[in-house]
């Protein structure tokens, strides 16, 4: 979890075009707020994921969504190319997060 300044009390340096961060609080990035409430989530409501979490065995849970289709669950690869396709998200963007990027051109 990564602590940033907050931004509604930040102020810049009009000289040196920086961030001002003497007497600005820091808080928790709001993104990673955001991923750790789904990383509960799955956790609470996906047991074999969640023991794959708990346990290390990080190689299981791609194996895991794939057999919880049933349930909604959908790989991040296949989300990632329903983003590109829909035009929410640049190829350069998309390239960033899928395992393998010809799975884009397929």
């Amino acid at each position: 979890m990564k602590q940033v300044p907050d931004t509604q009390k930040v102020r810049i340096d009009p000289a040196r075009n920086t961030l001002i961060r003497k007497g600005v609080p820091s808080i928790t990035n709001p993104l990673d707020e955001s991923a750790l409430e789904l990383a509960l989530e799955i956790m609470f409501n996906n047991t074999p994921i969640a023991s794959g979490i708990r346990f290390g065995k990080i190689e299981s849970i791609d194996t895991n969504i794939l057999t919880g289709r049933a349930d909604g669950m959908v790989p991040l690869d296949v989300s990632v190319k329903r983003l590109l396709q829909a035009g929410k998200i640049s190829r350069e963007t998309a390239d960033r997060f899928v395992s393998d990027k010809r799975f884009l051109s397929r």
